[in-house]
Order: C-alpha cells, then sequence, then structure tokens
C-alpha cells in the first residue's frame, strides 16, 4: 500500500498549487521556515521565487496579486522576517488586495509565556503585530487543523472586501507528519446571508430616484468597481456622465470622451472644479479619504449629495464622515439592481452640465514646466505613452513617478497602471513591478520610480537579473525626495535629509544596472528624451534602465496646497483652489460657462 503521509508544510504548498493557483510564491529563506522553504522550493508547479529582502518580497506579491487577481502568496521566517514584511501587508490592508502571508515560528516549546518578551531564536509575537493590518491573523496550534485553516483564511481573504490574512506555523509544525491527510478537517464555506447579494427595493428606490433627479452628476470610479469591469463598461454605455476616477482605477476607464481625470489633492484641475460644482457625486467603490477629498471634507462638493457604494460598512464612518447617502453593497450588486431597473440612472442630467466637463478637459490651464532646457517627467510622460502597447503594465513608485504618472499619463485600451495607494510606501515599485512581471510572464512591465524610490530596493535589481525579467525601468532622477524638498522650502526654507546637500545621496544607477549586466542609459536632453522612450519599448526582451536627469526643482503641479495664516496656523483650501491659481479672467470665464447650464 502506497503510504498518503506528508509534512504539514508539503500540504500547505500543495494547497497554494492546487486551490490558489499559485504559480509563484515570494520568499526570503530562514532557518524558522526552513521546512515551509523546502516545501516550496520542491513543489513541481511553484516557482519559489527567492528576493532579497522581506518588504520586497511582500511588495511582490502586492504587484502579483494587482497583475492576476488571484491570491498572493508571501512565506517569510520568524522574527525580523515577518516584521521586515509589515509594510507590504499594509499596502494590502489598506488598497484591498487578497494575499496569504505564511510566517515560520519558532518551536511551540519556545514559545514565551506570559509577559516575557522573548524565548525562542529570534521568536517575535507577529499574530500580536499584525492583527490590525489583516482581516484574519493566527498562529497554528493544532497540526490536523492545517487544511481547514488554510481554507478559512482563503475564504475570509476572498470575500466582502478583499484583504490580506496570516498564518503563523511554528516550526515543530511545519515538520509534523500527517499520516492521512484526506482524514483532516475539511472547511465548509458558510452560505451567503444574501445582505450584500440583493439591494432592498425600498433603499435602492430611493438612490434611482436621487441620480434621475440630479442634473450636475459625477460618477466616482475607485478600485472596487475592477471586479465588476464588464458591468460597469456596459453600465457606462447606458449612461452619458461625467468619469472620475480613483488612482488605482484609472485603467478601468481608459479613452472615455467623459472622463475628466482623477480629483484630488494631486488631481486632475478638471475633476476637482466639477465636483465643487456638481449637485450629485455616485462613488461606486471609491475611496473617499484625504488624498481623494482634501484635508478639510466639510469643503468637499458643497453643493452636492453625496452617494456612497461600498461592500465595506466602516467606509462609511470616517473621522469626519460626509457621506449623505451609504449603500452598503458591492458594485456588482449594484449595477445589477440598476440594469433591473432598466440601466439609465442618470437621465436628468443638463446636456449643458456635459458640455461644461468637457470645456474644463478641454481648457488648457498653463500649469506645467516651461523651462524647455531642462528634462521633466510631463514630457517625458507624454512620449512614453505613445509607445505604450495593449498588454503592457505601468507600475509607478511614489513621489514624482507617482503624482506625475497618475495625473499625467493617458491610459490606452488593453494597458493596466498601479500602485501602492493607500499605505503610499516608497520603494514599492520595482518589488511590485517584479510581481508583476512574473505574473505577466514574457509580457512587458514598465516600472517609473523616482532616485529615492529606487534606492529603497535597490538590492532587487539583482533578483531582475537573475530571473530575466522584461522588465523596463524609467528612473526619474532628481536628487533626492523631491516632494519633501517642495515642502521642506516651502515651510522651513531649509532642507533635512531629502538631497545630497543634507546627506541624502543616489547611486549612479546606470554604473549599478550595468555592472549587474542591465542595458542601461542616461539623459539631460530634452531633445533627446523621445529617442530614449522608443530605445527602452523597443522590441528587446530582457530588462532595461532608463535614467531621466530632471531639473532637481521640477514644480510638482498643479496641487491642492496647504496654507498658513499670519498666526502660522495651517488651513486646507478646497479641491478646486489648485496652486497655480487661476486667474481672475479664467475663474470668471469658468463661472460665465457654469452659468449658462
Amino acid at each position: 500500500m502506497i503510504s498518503k503521509e506528508k509534512r504539514l508544510a508539503d500540504l500547505v504548498a500543495d494547497f497554494c498549487s492546487t486551490r490558489l493557483d499559485a504559480s509563484h510564491v515570494f520568499t526570503v529563506t530562514g532557518g524558522g521556515a526552513m521546512y515551509l522553504n523546502d516545501a516550496f522550493g520542491k513543489h513541481p508547479d511553484i516557482e519559489l521565487v527567492p528576493m532579497h529582502h522581506e518588504q520586497s518580497a511582500s511588495m511582490a506579491a502586492e504587484g502579483y496579486y494587482r497583475e492576476t487577481g488571484k491570491v498572493a502568496v508571501c512565506q517569510v521566517t520568524t522574527g525580523p522576517g515577518g516584521a521586515n514584511a509589515i509594510t507590504g501587508c499594509a499596502g494590502a490592508w489598506v488598497d484591498s488586495e487578497a494575499i496569504i502571508f505564511i510566517s515560520g515560528q519558532v518551536e511551540t516549546i519556545s514559545l514565551s509565556r506570559g509577559n516575557n518578551r522573548q524565548t525562542g531564536v529570534q521568536e517575535l509575537d507577529i499574530i500580536g503585530t499584525v492583527k490590525s493590518i489583516t482581516k484574519e491573523a493566527i498562529r497554528l496550534t493544532d497540526p490536523h487543523m492545517i487544511s481547514y485553516e488554510l481554507a478559512r483564511l482563503v475564504d475570509v481573504a476572498t470575500s466582502g472586501r478583499p484583504g490580506p490574512i496570516w498564518l503563523d506555523i511554528p516550526l515543530d509544525l511545519q515538520n509534523f507528519v500527517i499520516t492521512d491527510p484526506d482524514a483532516l478537517p475539511k472547511y465548509l464555506k458558510p452560505s451567503e446571508d444574501g445582505r450584500a447579494k440583493k439591494l432592498k427595493a425600498a433603499k435602492f428606490k430611493k438612490v434611482v430616484d436621487l441620480l434621475k433627479k440630479s442634473k450636475r452628476p459625477c460618477l466616482l470610479v475607485g478600485n472596487g468597481c475592477r471586479t465588476s469591469a464588464s458591468g460597469l463598461s456596459k453600465f457606462l454605455e447606458i449612461n452619458e456622465v461625467p468619469i472620475i476616477t480613483g488612482w488605482n482605477a484609472r485603467d478601468l476607464i481608459p479613452e472615455e470622451p467623459n472622463l475628466l481625470g482623477s480629483a484630488g489633492l494631486f488631481g486632475n484641475r478638471a475633476a476637482n472644479l466639477a465636483i465643487q460644482k456638481a449637485d450629485l457625486v455616485l462613488g461606486l467603490g471609491y475611496r473617499f479619504s484625504v488624498p481623494q477629498v482634501g484635508y478639510d471634507p466639510s469643503c468637499y462638493a458643497p453643493n452636492a449629495i453625496i452617494v456612497s457604494v461600498d461592500i465595506d460598512p466602516d467606509e462609511f464612518h470616517k473621522v469626519q464622515s460626509f457621506i449623505d447617502f451609504p449603500v452598503l453593497s458591492s458594485v456588482a450588486d449594484f449595477l445589477e439592481s440598476a440594469f433591473a431597473e432598466g440601466g439609465e440612472l442618470f437621465s436628468g442630467i443638463s446636456a449643458g452640465w456635459l458640455d461644461f466637463c468637457h470645456y474644463l478637459t478641454d481648457f488648457k490651464f498653463d500649469q506645467r514646466p516651461q523651462d524647455k532646457e531642462k528634462c521633466n517627467s510631463f514630457d517625458f510622460n507624454g512620449l512614453l505613452e505613445e509607445s505604450l502597447k495593449k498588454g503592457d503594465t505601468v507600475v509607478t513608485d511614489m513621489g514624482t513617478s507617482f503624482t506625475c504618472t497618475h495625473q499625467d499619463l493617458a491610459v490606452k485600451q488593453g494597458i493596466k497602471i498601479f500602485t501602492s495607494s493607500g499605505v503610499a510606501a516608497m520603494g514599492f515599485g520595482l518589488p511590485g513591478a517584479i510581481g508583476c512581471s512574473l505574473a505577466k510572464n514574457a509580457g512587458r512591465t514598465v516600472l517609473i520610480t523616482g532616485d529615492g524610490g529606487l534606492m529603497f530596493n535597490l538590492q532587487e535589481l539583482q533578483t531582475v537579473v537573475t530571473l530575466g525579467l522584461n522588465l523596463k525601468i524609467v528612473v526619474y532622477e532628481n536628487d533626492g525626495y523631491l516632494t519633501m524638498k517642495h515642502m521642506q522650502n516651502a515651510r522651513f526654507q531649509h532642507l533635512v535629509g531629502s538631497e545630497g546637500g543634507s546627506k541624502v545621496l543616489c547611486a549612479d544607477f546606470v554604473k549599478v544596472a550595468s555592472a549587474l549586466g542591465i542595458n542601461a542609459k542616461e539623459t539631460d536632453e530634452p531633445g533627446e528624451m523621445l529617442e530614449a522612450a522608443e530605445w527602452l519599448l523597443d522590441d528587446f526582451r530582457g530588462p532595461k534602465l532608463l535614467v531621466i536627469h530632471l531639473d532637481p526643482w521640477q514644480p510638482l503641479l498643479p496641487r491642492v496646497q496647504t496654507r498658513s495664516d499670519s498666526s502660522g496656523r495651517l488651513y486646507p483650501p478646497s479641491l478646486d483652489q489648485m496652486f497655480p491659481h487661476l486667474s481672475e479672467a479664467v475663474e470668471v470665464s469658468i463661472e460665465q460657462r457654469f452659468k449658462l447650464i
């Protein structure tokens, strides 16, 4: 008789392969997870991806999830292994990514009791540490419950609003032999309670009445629409309405004539102006947080009824709640209810309002850098987008790479774009792009990062080479942390730890990349940027790195800029008061157009 017995660690690997369809598992090996490392490493259907830092492994899992929509797996060791992965876990928590973190732990006998800080080697109570940034985090205590707990935790991660879960497995349990895996307790998914499946008829009728009465509506499309992309597309075919997207939803609405861009502190001026003039705002899976609404929510959409459709009830109860009409529902169920009513919800919209919003998008606000002797990221983005092709994915880091790209890059049909939106972690770009690139296989991934952001996880350039990834890297070099330089200069008139003069120096990326075997070049000439963009995105399959030397003080415009009074007290302006401020003549022109609605 053939023995069925298996190590618990092998059952974990089998589950990730068969139940999650995980082609890649991101890790940094460690003694506290040696059996897990071994199980994943020898599994025939899993490529174990060893990174050089657990933060990178966690962020690569984020990129993998963003590209595939499948549950991603990050496996780390105990102590610092788990602690280093926290930033990626926090990003997954805020941005609603279903990732399972599996950590090794010291042997059960070595676990601390009571108030002891540590007993075992590299012991850390990782479960207590990550509970606030996971949907659920547990330590396995009974090895016979492994199949049950894995299935249950994944159900938790993928049900309702997605999010990360964490399973901590002591070393002795990793090596525990299960004599009959088929006999292990099985998890049965609970039946639907129906709460989010169907909107109550009376509630939905109120929503419909509000939307149909609206003359100046705006539709806000958030990342919560991603699993309902086809339904959203059908909805927009029926409803002509001005559209505004969240940062991580920009690729859901490509080449749409009613698209105004993204709203917020670094949003598009047209989008911000429209929101402030609207009489109704409908958010579908849209995060109404400070970056989207400004620092003072009481100034947000002052003339509008704000309707929010979200699967997470906590989104309706933030510190300064301003949602007038919360609708607890998935976007899919909301759209299903809309189609059952014929689908046309904005029948009362004014033709003048649509004309006004088109006027805002066509208006040239003259907000970009005018120094044509120096390279700037806005101009390069315009050149880059012409070379992007269907099937490409663009990943950005934070700072200049995020602000300029998500504000300005035109996203064409068939192109994806994402970043670490909520946590907004510097250093996300490179590992996030690695995870995305592995998921795409031969497909092309374009990373847009800054010199400051790339330094966070520079070591992963070696991972790019080791794996031979088809990754094209743009580095905006502006001598450090441009956003911080502008902030510090405006507030304090001196710089602290933000550029070379304050002891933050970045590497010569061309030399580093070349030393690792990556084809690299650089330019500081505006006239060479087109050729550089074409070189970066030619048909060569493999990694390339291009450094664009920018003006170290390139303006990041437009933006909502906090002001201060004579006493130094800060006060936030409304979204429509973006810097540089519009001239009186332009403001009068906008108001005259608005009065014609």
